[in-house]
């Protein structure tokens, strides 16, 4: 009599969930442990539970990997800052802390840092893509406040939003140059902010900021 032999499954890479949570918070381990130029698929892969070609199917190259641990931590800084933007007195305040929560963490937040850095002086190993990725997230972030603010009079220019966020995003890289290169401090920053981003923008009829 023949008896049926059960083999048992071993767990395996592909039985794991491919999910970009779970890339991407291997991602950020690998990052704390060795720093983004020692991040390679296959550690992410082994760090996940993966395969190094599922992880490679999913991103494509080390580069994508690290772009995209960086957009994710950008849009979570802001989820975070909106709420401090939204507590704001007026529109002006709302750009003036906003602006300036930005700059703190391109300054004391290393994976802000890491995305803006190849857009400003140069640091953060310069992954490809990251000035474009720094300036969508800082667009993102404002677009919406920029629009009620101008539709409801409180801000006035014949800019849309999206040209004001983009002129806003660029300033804010200056500013994360400025604080490294030339000595600007967080309160230099915001005597820039209010006089040359915030006053322009302000409708005669609220005052000046």
């Amino acid at each position: 009599m023949m008896h049926e032999c059960k083999v048992l499954e071993r767990p395996t890479a592909q039985r794991v969930r491919v999910s970009d949570g779970n890339i991407l918070r291997a991602v950020r381990r690998c990052i704390d442990a060795k720093g983004p130029a020692g991040l390679t698929l296959a550690e992410v892969a082994r760090d996940a539970g993966l395969t190094r070609m599922q992880v490679y199917n999913r991103f494509g190259s080390r580069e994508a990997l690290i772009l995209a641990l960086l957009v994710s931590h950008a849009e979570r800084f802001n989820e975070s800052v909106a709420e401090r933007i939204a507590q704001a007195p007026s529109a002006g305040e709302g750009i003036v802390t906003g602006m300036l929560e930005a700059i703190r963490a391109g300054r004391e937040d290393k994976y802000f840092a890491l995305l803006v850095g190849p857009a400003t002086s140069g640091r953060g190993g310069g992954v490809p893509g990251a000035a474009r990725a720094a300036l969508d997230a800082s667009r993102r972030r404002w677009v919406p406040l920029l629009a009620d603010a101008l539709a409801s009079g409180e801000l006035v220019s014949p800019l849309t939003a999206e040209d004001i966020a983009h002129w806003i995003g660029l300033t804010e890289l200056s500013l994360f140059t400025a604080t490294d290169g030339f000595g600007l401090s967080l309160a230099d920053c915001e005597r820039y902010i209010r006089a040359f981003v915030v006053a322009p923008l302000v409708a005669p009829k609220c005052g000046g900021e």
